[in-house]
């Protein structure tokens, strides 16, 4: 099954910077919910991060992301409450709603996510080309009554900035073929879990 999941991959070009070490994928536009948003025609160099750990967007990024994740949300039937003051997460909802509920990982039975929540999509170098984010990637459980949003204000800055965390990479399988410089990803492997596979003996645990 590894084999065929490594054949399922998409890929992207890595961009490579001179003043950073750091892996960087362009984002043309992002979706929420098949919707694109309002940012402009400009592509927005993505890094891709092990090791901040949930995804920071620019200020102005942010807001835009989280009025359509919000609309969306709400035409989902997900009530929006206030974000914990012990959490950084600025969008929570409760999740006591019967129309979604909390997704058990595989690997371990712990709570993460949501099996229903808006879809965030960031679309590469075509519209066919898109790094899927679901429920189980955006959204994070902070109690019982509580997820959030599982993306940060990265701050102000006169450009558009994405770093995608650590957080949205887990269960996603990446490939960096730096030969190529081409970054093959599965987006969430909604099957299993990177857990439980052992790319060394090819198969899943």
């Amino acid at each position: 099954m590894t084999s065929d999941l490594f054949q399922s991959l998409m890929y992207t070009p890595i961009i490579s910077k001179s003043t950073s070490d750091d892996y960087f994928i362009k984002v043309k536009s992002v979706k929420v919910s098949n919707k694109r948003l309002a940012l402009g025609t400009r592509s927005i160099d993505t890094k891709i991060s092990t090791v901040v750990p949930y995804t920071t967007m620019d200020t102005t990024t942010y807001d835009i992301l989280v009025q359509a994740f919000v609309g969306a949300a709400t035409h989902m039937n997900m009530t929006r409450v206030a974000a914990p003051h012990t959490t950084t997460f600025g969008t929570c909802f409760s999740s006591q709603k019967s129309s979604y509920s909390v997704h058990k990982t595989l690997a371990s039975g712990s709570d993460k996510g949501l099996n229903v929540a808006p879809i965030i999509e960031l679309v590469l170098q075509s519209e066919m080309v898109k790094w899927r984010i679901d429920g189980r990637n955006s959204m994070v459980r902070i109690s019982d009554e509580v997820v959030c949003l599982g993306i940060l204000d990265g701050g102000l800055s006169d450009k558009r900035e994405i770093t995608i965390g650590g957080y949205q990479l887990e269960d996603n399988l990446l490939e960096f073929d730096l030969g190529t410089s081409m970054l093959g990803f599965s987006s969430s492997l909604r099957q299993t879990s990177c857990s439980r596979l052992n790319v060394y003996t090819n198969h899943v645990e």
